[in-house]
């Protein structure tokens, strides 16, 4: 056909054009977002295919070559016309390029109307593969949240099963504890069995003592009433034997020197088997078995009482709080021999704090010192510290403590009978403390 011309986007594909891949468009679609309009991602570069839209650009340039075309047309009749009238011999290819370019036309106007059919349904495409886009954006937020909750789920499991097995270990060094303590308490148990067996020997062994004595004190008083019948008789003969009588007399007093020192040695006895009634009383009277007191672990007996000798410091207050938890209270001082005792045992040289609390305090009414019992200082029993040229306690000494010193405590460094002070209650002090057997 004369004069078709081959115009680039109508007739095929332009050398820089490619063909839409929805596969590589749906790979791109959970890390690219949609532009405008449509397109997917920043668009860089020229754009190729069929434009759609009154304002693409292959709509342009149809709507400027139809124009041309007509101009064209235009300019051919005028031409055709012109040489009809100047050279009528040429006329006849006139009228062939005539024919020519209306073929043409109808061609190019049936490649736009293809065209446009064609811009139609890569609108219609685009718009599938916009709504499939957003579809599988929205599955891909949706997958990215379910990952992330599932890492934090599996980030709390981690956590929970550290937990768990710190538990466990916690568990298993207990159970270790345990069984140690349970071994301890059943070297105990032991060591008590045996106590109380030699114990039980002990008492038996004091039952037949008593018995002795008492058979010694049955034979002693009737030797007495034979004495008293003799020296009744020698009473009667007292005027033929005077000489006896005189020396019978004197072994009468010795007799009887004697029977008192028996009778107070029976009164010691008999003291020590009421203490020995009060320690080890007796559970069953047919069998005579007695079960004797003691004192609990790391107490220490010392006449009918237990004492404690705290290893910790604390305050005052805190310190009696916790002899009260023990059944106990803080210590009160009743005798010079308990004074010696508390004060030799306090003494221990893995201890670097000398100072214990005692259970005295003049918080009430300075001066007026108390013991915890309520009773008042007995004033023949009291051992304050008198250091000659440095002053007599208690001294209330207040340049630390403006309230003053009201609580008492024994100072181990001083002597047993002078080791009394007084200071603050708020001072961290051993204590000691004390309680009945």
């Amino acid at each position: 056909m004369v004069g078709q011309h081959w115009i680039p986007g109508f007739n095929g594909r332009s050398s820089g054009s490619h063909p839409i891949n929805p596969a590589k468009q749906d790979s791109g679609l959970c890390s690219v977002p949609l532009a405008p309009g449509g397109q997917t991602g920043p668009q860089t570069g020229p754009q190729t295919g069929p434009q759609t839209g009154p304002g693409t650009p292959g709509v342009r340039t149809l709507s400027v070559v139809c124009g041309a075309l007509l101009l064209v047309c235009v300019a051919l009749s005028m031409l055709l016309y012109y040489r009809s009238e100047n050279q009528p011999g040429r006329e006849s290819l006139l009228l062939l390029d005539h024919r020519n370019l209306s073929d043409q036309h109808v061609l190019t106007t049936e490649d736009n109307r293809r065209l446009r059919a064609q811009t139609h349904r890569v609108e219609q495409l685009n718009a599938r593969l916009t709504d499939q886009s957003s579809q599988l954006n929205r599955t891909c937020a949706d997958l990215t949240a379910e990952n992330r909750a599932l890492t934090s789920a599996g980030v709390r499991l981690q956590v929970r099963l550290a937990n768990m097995t710190s538990t466990y270990t916690l568990l298993l060094r207990d159970h270790g504890q345990l069984v140690r303590y349970i071994t301890d308490l059943e070297n105990r148990s032991r060591n008590a069995s045996r106590t109380i067996s030699s114990l039980l020997r002990s008492l038996t062994e004091r039952d037949q003592i008593r018995q002795n004595l008492s058979d010694t004190d049955a034979f002693l008083r009737a030797e007495l009433v034979h004495a008293n019948d003799r020296r009744e008789a020698l009473a009667v003969v007292n005027s033929k034997l005077g000489a006896q009588i005189e020396n019978l007399t004197a072994s009468g007093e010795r007799l009887v020197a004697e029977l008192q020192e028996r009778n107070r040695n029976l009164s010691t006895l008999e003291a020590a088997y009421g203490a020995l009634d009060r320690y080890c009383p007796v559970v069953n009277r047919n069998t005579h078995e007695r079960v004797c007191k003691t004192c609990p672990e790391s107490w220490r007996l010392f006449q009918t009482t237990c004492y404690y000798f705290s290893s910790r410091a604390l305050p005052w207050t805190s310190s009696r709080a916790w002899c009260r938890t023990q059944g106990g209270d803080l210590l009160v001082v009743n005798t010079q021999e308990e004074q010696s005792f508390v004060l030799t045992a306090s003494r221990r040289p893995d201890q670097k704090e000398d100072r214990l609390w005692i259970g005295m305090t003049d918080a009430e009414e300075e001066g007026r010192w108390t013991w915890v019992d309520g009773s008042p200082l007995s004033s023949d029993l009291q051992f304050w510290v008198n250091r000659p040229g440095t002053g007599r306690e208690p001294d209330d000494w207040r340049a630390e403590n403006p309230q003053g010193e009201d609580c008492g405590h024994v100072d181990t460094n001083e002597e047993d009978l002078s080791s009394w002070m007084d200071g603050s209650c708020d001072y961290n002090y051993r204590w000691i403390c004390e309680k009945s057997v």
